[in-house]
């Protein structure tokens, strides 16, 4: 019955999508007035942030300047509850429920565009597309279950000359993290300090150790240190822990999640954003990615992972798990030109 009731709203009230409650990305047309410069880059961006920049010949741009503090006051005072702002693609997100103020958002002088990202309709249940892990068991050398698929990447090869991730900070952008500040296989991490911070773009607080261990299974090939159990790939460096994927749902407002975490990333001067999630379909199909949106310029994903590697980031995003599924093809951001896409192998390597 309930199925039926949802299948009655959509028929005969579908143009409620376009105008309803729920989250909404609203594009602002300039920076002007600002408080910020690009003079002084310290008041908006971290020290590392500024030095990966120096080192990599990155000019500091008017895509670094915060959004007009102004206009989002504007839209505040309107009656619309902003969630976070996009210096790259300035922008605001926010949660808006008395869809009477639209139109009135919508002639504002400085408001290029209003988009509905997130309706608060409840549609059908979706199904999560993460990547698989592949954990092998065979016992070996100090590196323990973790021996084959180091040995695999020649991840020993690696370490053995010293590349351990010591110095490298990675944000690692995920569904969660699950009892990641309680499970013994991360405890090195904690007593040598290399977490270095953690935030929940989904529910806009800290609970990242309480939602999805996916998360946890990813920071897990990468920063264990059990000699002689787990090792990881980069077991010496130093992490964010980013929540920007709801479990629970398949919307376009994740998509933004991750542009929020992308730049959160930037801020704090990450090296790296780790990233094992993509984006296709929605539980609004009318927001479905197609292929020909898989240029690497159309989703707000992909533009968000464009820009994190123009900032001088290494944007590493999984291929996807839809090989041999009615989609088969990779997923957004994985099509972003300026990252590295990586696929799964098997025990084989294959």
């Amino acid at each position: 019955m309930k199925c039926k009731i949802y299948l009655f709203f959509l028929a005969f009230f579908y143009t409620l999508l376009s105008v309803g409650q729920g989250h909404y990305a609203i594009s602002f047309s300039d920076k002007n007035n600002s408080s910020y410069s690009i003079s002084s880059p310290y008041q908006f961006l971290s020290q590392k942030a500024i030095e990966r920049r120096i080192k990599q010949n990155i000019p500091i741009t008017i895509s670094d300047l915060p959004v007009n503090a102004t206009y989002i006051s504007t839209l505040t005072n309107l009656g619309a509850a902003p969630i976070y702002a996009s210096k790259w693609m300035n922008l605001v997100v926010v949660e808006i429920v008395d869809t009477s103020m639209l139109n009135n958002i919508q002639q504002l002088s400085f408001v290029n565009d209003v988009q509905i990202i997130k309706s608060s309709i409840t549609f059908s249940e979706n199904k999560k597309k993460f990547n698989k892990l592949y954990v092998e068991t065979t016992q070996e050398l100090d590196y323990g279950s973790s021996s084959n698929q180091l040995k695999i990447m020649e991840g020993d090869f690696l370490h053995n000359l010293g590349f351990k991730g010591n110095g490298v900070t990675i944000a690692v952008l995920d569904a969660g993290f699950t009892n990641v500040h309680q499970l013994s296989a991360f405890s090195s991490l904690w007593n040598n300090n290399q977490i270095l911070g953690f935030k929940d773009f989904v529910d806009g607080d800290d609970s990242v150790f309480v939602e999805h261990t996916h998360g946890t299974m990813v920071l897990s090939t990468m920063a264990t240190n059990i000699p002689g159990s787990l090792v990881g790939t980069a077991p010496n460096a130093n992490y964010y822990l980013l929540r920007t994927e709801d479990a629970l749902t398949e919307t376009l407002l994740e998509e933004y999640n991750w542009l929020a975490g992308a730049e959160f990333a930037d801020s704090v001067g990450a090296d790296i954003i780790n990233s094992s999630l993509g984006y296709t379909e929605f539980d609004d199909t009318t927001q479905n990615h197609t292929y020909a949106d898989m240029n690497g310029n159309t989703t707000i994903i992909s533009k968000a992972a464009n820009w994190a590697a123009e900032k001088g980031i290494l944007v590493v995003n999984s291929a996807g798990n839809s090989g041999a599924a009615p989609w088969k093809y990779i997923g957004a951001p994985a099509d972003a030109p300026k990252i590295l896409s990586i696929g799964a192998i098997d025990n084989d390597g294959i």
